[in-house]
């Protein structure tokens, strides 16, 4: 079975997708650039020197020695300027399908998220204190600032969730209409388990769920004369296309998590204030005896009025009886002879 999410794993992990390429014995070991490093490359106008400047942000370490760009960045760039144009090209091929794989990787997050798995995760850096600084772009890498948001966002689902359910038990004493408000959210949170449940059925097949509402799509033949209307204008190149659709990628991801903290904080809110909103009515005696009569128990009720039998009666308030005399015949009245009496008592016979 194919894991879809081990690229994911590996980004919330380490912070990018890496591979290694033997160069005159050494290893070079290239990560996927970040935001911070496409905004660099875009700084370049001509289209050599951004690759140029991709693959030297993109370098991770030498023979296994992780390399300081802010110190070493230009030594780099004099490191590929003298590479040989064909390796160039194919570690730059590389590059790019590394980070279409990111970007691939980025849209199965939602799905990863609702997963055990990502919660589990998630506790152990917790545990390891991962986050103990603040979230900056050039820290983390953005399906990793996404994956946090949406963690964040469970966790403080989870506090109010239990608030509110305190809320509820409160108010059920104290006023009427609580059922109706508890069915409701009940069944919204049913929609939202299956629809969590449809999103995680498409991510481990590697797809994303499809939008009921999706945009309509150009046709074919109007998106080549798109592009190509946008290639004589000069406007956009293949690395910039591709650049552009991985920017926009990640930071949807980010825009999604987001949303989604925003949706429940707004869930939590409205839940309150359905609570705060019923008037307080106290239950008359005919409501909780309604109650009281319609709640399942699973207590045996026993009658052991007027039971004679019962242990009462029978054994602690029964008059003493005094016992009965031994009959004559019975075995208590025999006479206990023992073993040795009888043997000595009997009389030898012949035949």
């Amino acid at each position: 079975m194919i894991d879809h999410y081990r690229d994911l794993r590996q980004v919330i992990e380490h912070g990018f997708l890496s591979f290694k390429i033997k160069i005159h014995h050494r290893y070079i070991a290239f990560r996927t650039p970040t935001l911070k490093d496409l905004e660099i490359v875009e700084s370049h106008t001509l289209k050599p020197m951004k690759d140029l400047i991709l693959m030297a942000r993109c370098v991770y370490s030498i023979g296994y020695v992780q390399i300081d760009h802010n110190r070493d960045f230009y030594k780099i760039i004099d490191l590929i300027k003298n590479m040989p144009l064909a390796c160039f090209n194919k570690i730059l091929m590389y590059l790019y399908f590394y980070l279409n794989k990111l970007r691939n990787a980025g849209t199965l997050l939602e799905g990863f998220c609702y997963e055990k798995e990502s919660r589990q995760l998630w506790k152990i850096w917790l545990s390891k204190n991962k986050f103990n600084k603040p979230i900056i772009d050039g820290d983390f890498d953005t399906l990793q600032i996404a994956w946090i948001i949406w963690n964040e966002s469970e966790d403080q689902k989870t506090i109010e969730d239990a608030q509110w359910q305190r809320s509820l038990f409160v108010a059920s004493a104290m006023a009427s209409g609580v059922d109706k408000i508890k069915k409701k959210w009940k069944e919204q949170e049913d929609l939202e388990n299956k629809r969590r449940e449809l999103v995680k059925k498409y991510a481990r097949m590697g797809k994303v769920m499809p939008k009921e509402n999706a945009p309509m799509l150009l046709d074919e033949n109007e998106k080549l004369i798109e592009d190509m209307r946008k290639w004589l204008a000069g406007e956009e190149d293949e690395h910039d296309k591709a650049v552009r659709e991985f920017k926009e990628s990640m930071r949807e991801q980010v825009v999604k998590a987001r949303e989604y903290a925003d949706l429940q904080r707004e869930i939590a809110i409205q839940k309150q204030e359905e609570i705060q909103a019923i008037p307080l009515m106290g239950y008359s005696l005919d409501d909780i005896e309604q109650k009281i009569h319609n709640a399942p128990s699973s207590t045996i009720n026993v009658n052991m009025a007027n039971d004679p039998n019962n242990v009462l009666n029978k054994f602690v308030l029964a008059e003493v009886v005094a016992p009965e005399p031994l009959r004559e015949d019975s075995i208590f009245n025999q006479s206990k002879t023992s073993l040795m009496d009888k043997i000595s008592q009997r009389q030898p016979k012949i035949d």
